[in-house]
């Protein structure tokens, strides 16, 4: 499991030489290794046109185990990364792109969306162990970046806020909560990571308050799902993690 944690925050490092002045969040201790938000929250979702941030807070672990052996961590970094969202760049928070074992970093992601799209981040990644020996290895990640078109900043005031799922993850249903102040129909929509459609259906909402429960069919397997909440005016995009029954 550490190990997998040190994977998931590899993903803070950027390949050019950009250096980001973001603090990390003071409120993960250094014993929380990992990257925060994690995989089941994920990256906030974007929208074309309007500037995106996505602060990233690491803790990378002093050891790890490999091979059934503890090994003693020097540094990790990120010798590339791809498939960001056109008009967003990754800055990590240290001039080398790399951090020592034991410490706590942060990197932001930044920009101006340019295009529509479900972008799943994809890293290759080097790890430095204390004896000097090191191992590099390409990483898809779960961490997904939604953009969505522009819809007008009058529809998103006066239209459906407040989305959440939960539990997430889930397994037998999720409820899709969320506030309403538009008498528009809402397409309910539930994608895989490739954008392929596996629920679709149409509500009809109250004014305020709203849930929507979702019980996935048999045949789904275990993983990340986006879904989507579209009244022609406001589309919003967020992410749940089927854990199976």
């Amino acid at each position: 499991m550490k190990k997998l944690l040190i994977v998931l925050s590899i993903c803070l490092y950027s390949t050019f030489n950009v250096f980001s002045q973001c603090i990390p969040d003071p409120s993960i201790p250094l014993t929380a290794s990992g990257i925060f938000p994690d995989s089941a929250q994920g990256f906030v979702a974007g929208t074309i046109g309007i500037p995106y941030s996505q602060l990233i807070t690491v803790v990378v672990p002093a050891d790890t185990v490999y091979l059934g052996f503890t090994v003693q961590i020097d540094s990790i970094g990120l010798q590339s990364y791809s498939n960001l969202p056109p008009g967003l760049t990754l800055a990590a928070s240290t001039p080398s792109h790399y951090w020592h074992g034991g410490t706590k970093g942060c990197a932001i992601i930044t920009g101006t969306p340019t295009t529509e799209g479900s972008y799943k981040l994809q890293l290759t990644i080097k790890y430095i162990a204390a004896s000097g020996l090191y191992t590099s290895s390409v990483l898809d990640t779960d961490y997904v970046i939604v953009i969505t078109p522009d819809q007008g900043i009058n529809n998103i005031e006066n239209s459906f806020n407040s989305v959440s799922s939960n539990p997430n993850p889930f397994s037998k249903s999720a409820e899709i909560t969320f506030n309403n102040s538009s008498s528009d129909n809402i397409v309910f929509s539930v994608y895989n990571l490739v954008g392929k459609i596996i629920h679709q259906e149409t509500i009809i909402p109250q004014t305020g308050f709203n849930r929507i429960t979702y019980t996935p069919s048999v045949d789904i397997t275990q993983g990340i799902y986006l879904y989507k909440l579209n009244n022609g005016k406001q589309v919003i995009t967020k992410r749940f993690i089927y854990s199976g029954n």
